[in-house]
């Protein structure tokens, strides 16, 4: 194995799938290094023992820890640790860019306040929020406290409300993110949290949440691509009644849309939401893809989901006629017996437009892929 060139053996590694990843470092000196950078390039601490935490990290700066990108801590009472013990763990890492905080409170303001102001966690640009319980004003401040942050990924969020109202800091000092990814929040959370103003080129969201637009308004003059994973499905009828029409600005850079049904009753907003997308003068992408895979002409009226797309088609056409010109409609899971597809093929090709359906549907973004540092790069 020594004798191949190390470009193939990299090459090699780059497509050993994860489970055979632990032995790849075995099978000769050449194929130590690279595997090696695969093999801790995310790391995972779910215990508080501070003995353990120091002690199992290696001391050779230009070894292993400077392999680590991508560092999560689930269930870790951050509260519970010596004073410093964080920041010391995270300066291990030179190479972190990447990190995430899963299933507790954040760490106490102090923990990071030096470290942060001197700039020593600079190279971080992705965090990641789940199953976080603050308040409002520690997540603010926590979010802010990373200069270069570029994606910022949330995922059931509970603020708890601050009395007063936290003073926010000004978001247009700092540069646009490329992914705010918002999803299952609290839905009475989000109003505040839109609140933050950070304005995006590409968003990710949950349609169901109340406040939508809010989110979708701060990026309206910058926003390149809009993801909607509306995988709530169950609305009482006092919800949809009291669900508002979603009215959004013109959005003169959005090009691309994708819209992740997940279930089959969608959102009350989501017509609204797509009604008003329709409008975008650049739009040339739109890509809907269903995990009702095996649904058929039979089923296709009782879904909720299927009816707001087969509207969305029948209205785009009406409405944007001569607008449809270049625009690329993709259907991922659509079933190949409904007869709604004789109708729309032909007319999105009169229309300059371009209809197609895919077999395979889009992977949702479930607790398996959320923390995927390849998954958000290529999911909008």
């Amino acid at each position: 194995m020594d004798t191949l060139a190390q470009e193939l053996i990299d090459e090699i590694i780059d497509n050993v799938p994860r489970q055979g990843m632990p032995f790849s470092s075995l099978v000769a000196r050449s194929w130590r290094r690279k595997s090696q950078k695969r093999n801790f390039e995310h790391v995972l601490f779910m215990f508080d023992n501070l003995d353990l935490w120091e002690f199992n990290i290696p001391q050779d700066l230009d070894g292993i820890p400077s392999y680590v990108r991508h560092v999560r801590f689930k269930f870790t009472h951050f509260s519970h640790l010596e004073p410093g013990t964080l920041s010391r763990v995270l300066k291990s890492f030179g190479s972190m860019i990447s990190l995430a905080i899963d299933n507790t409170s954040l760490p106490p303001p102090e923990e990071l306040a030096v470290p942060l102001s001197l700039g020593e966690f600079g190279n971080i640009t992705r965090l990641i929020l789940v199953y976080v319980v603050d308040p409002l004003s520690v997540i603010t401040s926590f979010i802010f406290s990373f200069p270069n942050l570029r994606e910022l990924i949330t995922y059931h969020l509970d603020l708890w409300p601050d009395e007063p109202f936290p003073t926010i800091p000004d978001a247009s000092q700092r540069g646009l993110l490329e992914l705010p990814s918002i999803h299952s929040t609290e839905r009475d959370n989000y109003p505040a949290f839109a609140q933050l103003g950070l304005a995006s080129r590409r968003l990710s969201l949950d349609p169901s949440c109340h406040g939508i637009e809010l989110f979708i308004k701060r990026s309206s003059e910058t926003m390149v691509a809009l993801t909607l994973i509306d995988a709530i499905g169950f609305w009482s009828s006092e919800e949809e009644a009291a669900s508002p029409t979603v009215h959004l600005p013109p959005l003169p850079s959005l090009t691309r849309v994708r819209v992740q049904l997940v279930c089959k009753k969608p959102s009350p907003c989501l017509a609204g939401l797509l009604s008003s997308i329709r409008s975008a003068p650049e739009l040339s992408s739109v890509t809907f893809s269903f995990t009702d895979g095996k649904a058929t002409a039979s089923t296709f009226p009782s879904s909720g989901s299927w009816v707001v797309v087969d509207s969305w088609l029948a209205s785009t056409l009406t409405a944007r006629t001569t607008a449809t010109v270049g625009l690329r409609v993709v259907l991922a899971g659509w079933p190949e017996d409904n007869p709604s597809w004789g109708e729309y093929f032909p007319r999105f090709r009169v229309a300059g437009g371009e209809l197609r359906r895919e077999a395979h549907d889009y992977e949702y973004c479930d607790m398996m892929t959320i923390f995927d540092a390849d998954y958000w790069r290529d999911s909008s």
